[in-house]
């Protein structure tokens, strides 16, 4: 079999998923029959690498609610270990 070419102007890097023909991609079910294929790409250069990298690459932000609560942690924190030590000692 020949190669299919991408539509207009694309590389086949830039082909979206849904349009790419004859590619088998991690999880595929089959039916029924047989087949033969190659790799192309494994580990962090797959589409499901792409995805990790990107969501590894995000950054968490602290909202308020998370900064609130940090605060309130940090007064009960203190509170409780000045109430043992007024307790114990």
């Amino acid at each position: 079999t020949e190669a299919l070419s991408p539509p207009d102007g694309l590389d086949p890097e830039q082909v979206p998923l849904g349009d790419r023909k004859n590619m088998a991609y991690s999880a595929t079910l089959v039916a029924q029959g047989s087949g033969m294929g190659i790799a192309i790409a494994t580990g962090d250069f797959t589409q499901i690498g792409t995805i990790n990298r990107l969501v590894n690459n995000t950054e968490t932000i602290k909202t308020d609610v998370l900064k609130q609560i940090d605060q309130v942690s940090k007064y009960l924190f203190i509170c409780i270990c000045t109430m043992c030590t007024a307790t114990f000692f």
